[in-house]
């Protein structure tokens, strides 16, 4: 009998976990650190070679309300690759959610065997990544529903978009960079519709000078109200740059419009 290999594949980090011979429980698993697809896929390769895989199941990121956005598509590219170069099937599973059901009969089962032996390291780690499949469940819901809240509220500056970045460990100056990608792509998508209001831009050049992407910062700078909010982050952006002294005398601008009038011109 051979074994299944079950993949949550990402941009970053791809978890690799293999089912015992019986194919009854989890035997072993495995991170792949690469963010070039063609380097993971010939790692997974060699990996159904070494622990004689008979079958692949991967999860399939579909957005709360069902629909497939981006992440999924990925997802649906690198499985038909996968099915190409291994020679086996790959069944997509819906990662949305885990039953309540399956989470305890799980969580009881790993729980059982820290009763014979409290050190074990391996189960202690699979009711870790029990816990961590959960949270990103609910985390996934709460930015569906923050999401919702900001297309019926687009005038809503604080809790709404409070509750999205924080669904998505993304508030600003957030070092969750692979998640960054899916954040700013949806805080950008939201300004092109939506470019009269003012905090989301905020939001998104806050991300994007996070991220270090600063020609793109600089553009959604440029499309500002030239007020102290403008100055203010047209010297973040001369400081990342690394010109201090325009960031200075801009700071210095900035604190000048705010003592002042918010009115005043550019800098």
């Amino acid at each position: 009998m051979k074994r299944i290999m079950g993949i949550d594949y990402g941009d970053a980090r791809t978890g690799i976990a293999f089912s015992d011979l019986l194919c009854s429980i989890v035997g072993s698993t495995t991170v792949i650190h690469s963010r070039r697809p063609e380097k993971t896929l010939a790692e997974i390769v060699k990996l159904v070679q070494e622990h004689e895989v008979g079958g692949i199941v991967m999860g399939l990121p579909k957005n709360m309300d069902g629909t497939e956005g981006v992440r999924a598509e990925k997802s649906r590219e690198f499985a038909a690759k996968l099915t190409e170069a291994s020679g086996l099937e790959v069944v997509l599973w819906d990662e949305r959610r885990i039953s309540p059901e399956t989470f305890d009969r799980t969580a009881a089962y790993l729980e059982g065997i820290l009763k014979e032996n409290p050190q074990d390291a391996e189960a202690l780690t699979k009711l870790s990544e029990l816990y961590n499949h959960r949270a990103h469940s609910d985390h996934e819901n709460a930015s569906y529903y923050a999401e919702r809240a900001l297309e019926a509220d687009p005038a809503d500056e604080n809790n709404a978009w409070a509750a999205y970045l924080e669904a998505n460990n993304a508030p600003c100056g957030d070092n969750w960079l692979d998640n960054h990608f899916s954040v700013i792509r949806y805080i950008k998508d939201y300004v092109e519709r939506r470019p009269e209001l003012r905090y989301p831009r905020i939001l998104l050049v806050e991300n994007l000078l996070a991220d270090h992407r600063l020609d793109e910062a600089e553009a959604e700078i440029a499309n500002m109200k030239k007020d102290y909010t403008f100055v203010d982050y047209s010297a973040k952006l001369a400081f990342l740059k690394g010109d201090r002294e325009e960031a200075l005398r801009l700071w210095k601008k900035a604190a000048g419009k705010l003592l002042c009038s918010p009115a005043a011109g550019e800098p």
